[in-house]
């Protein structure tokens, strides 16, 4: 009969397999954070991309008719309530595809990830526009015919709102069509064709 030597004995201790399982923890965690800002990332990419396309939509319509599409409402001169169907499309009728993918959903009632507005330069009169949209990564974008493409800090948590779409100089009246909004139960025709 052959005795067992306890020094010949192959295996792994408690101790080596919890070292192991630490490392691939830690590994897993890097991993997942570079994925999150690769993908947040892209997300930011392709909303700027969205957002200079549908400038350029809008500066060849002003080429065009000399004049920015209105958007579906019209804001009253006081800054007060809107008149008109506020989700309706910029007039006259843009079709615009954005990528839905990289916009969040909107949960709270009154919140919009996708806004256009145009109306006049509060100081000059001249007809002015801009764009605002809310990435998946929480980054809010604007592209206006006063400062281009660029990046704004936002209070809103639930999306873009009004106020960054006037930014300072559109004044009032303005028009606004929203691409998203919740209480319109979501993307607009415009938007999505």
């Amino acid at each position: 009969m052959k005795s067992i030597n306890a020094s010949a004995r192959s295996g792994f201790t408690i101790v080596e397999l919890l070292i192991v399982v630490v490392v691939i923890a830690i590994l897993a965690a890097i991993t997942i954070v570079a994925y999150t800002n690769f993908q947040n990332r892209a997300h930011d990419s392709v909303v700027e991309h969205d957002l200079t396309n549908f400038t350029k939509k809008v500066q060849l319509m002003m080429a065009e008719t000399s004049s920015y599409p209105a958007g579906g409402a019209t804001q009253q001169t006081d800054g007060g309530s809107f008149t008109g169907t506020v989700s309706g499309s910029p007039q006259p009728t843009v079709d615009f595809t954005v990528s839905k993918s990289s916009y969040p959903e909107m949960t709270s009632s009154g919140a919009a990830n996708f806004i256009y507005c145009a109306g006049p330069n509060s100081s000059s009169g001249s007809p002015e526009f801009s764009i605002v949209a809310r990435s998946k990564s929480g980054k809010v974008f604007r592209s206006s015919s006063s400062r281009g493409l660029e990046t704004i800090s936002t209070g809103f948590t639930q999306g873009v709102g009004v106020v960054d779409c006037v930014g300072s100089t559109i004044g009032f009246p303005r028009t606004i069509s929203y691409g998203y909004f919740t209480n319109a139960s979501g993307w607009q025709a415009w938007a999505v064709n």
